[in-house]
């Protein structure tokens, strides 16, 4: 992906959890990986 470009966040339930964890996965990998893009990102969980 072009950094000039977003794209809408996607993923999938894993057999082994819910819609509800996977969700909360979700948001946190890619939380994660803004913050590890900018350091200055600031995040709290």
């Amino acid at each position: 992906m072009s950094k000039d470009h977003w794209s809408i966040p996607g993923g999938a339930v894993d057999d082994n959890e819910s819609p509800k964890q996977a969700c909360a996965r979700e948001i946190k990998d890619e939380v994660l990986w803004l913050k590890n893009k900018n350091p200055s990102v600031r995040a709290s969980a």
